[in-house]
């Protein structure tokens, strides 16, 4: 009677340890991942839905007249397959050109990020260069690392 209760209990915690295992697996699938970029920065990889998910990421970008800063928060959706990724996205009628790459490994992900933006020379009414796909001034993260979890 005691063999098979010990048996019976080491079953159950033997069961109990892999639906965990396989529970944990899938949670770490299914929920947002944050962290870091090589410049210190935020970066967050969100929720899968419909097999996409959103990347949102901040760069801080060198110019070629001297100048550099932080750009706002870049978002693009990403559609990971076989745990890896890579987006290249172009807006501003092509002034902002950024590419984002990534593997996905349990509840870890890592990759690469690069911002490239164009800017005009002349200034508008706030004082600010407008973005320009044939602009003069040439602003780029160059290519930098980043790691979420």
């Amino acid at each position: 009677m005691r063999r098979r209760l010990i048996v019976s209990v080491v079953l159950v915690l033997a069961v109990s340890a892999t639906v965990g295992a396989t529970a944990g697996r899938a949670a770490s699938r299914g929920r947002a991942l944050h962290g870091r970029s090589g410049q210190g920065l935020s970066v967050t990889l969100g929720r899968p839905t419909r097999g996409v998910r959103s990347f949102g990421y901040r760069a801080r970008l060198d110019c070629s007249d001297g100048t550099s800063f932080t750009d706002g928060r870049f978002a693009d959706d990403v559609r990971p397959r076989h745990g890896a990724f890579r987006v290249r996205h172009r807006s501003d009628r092509g002034a902002t050109r950024t590419i984002v790459a990534g593997t996905i490994r349990g509840n870890h992900a890592s990759g690469t990020l690069r911002v490239v933006e164009r800017y005009g020379t002349a200034l508008d009414a706030t004082g600010a260069a407008p973005l320009d796909p044939h602009g003069a001034v040439v602003c780029t993260s160059g290519t930098v690392r980043w790691t979420a979890r």
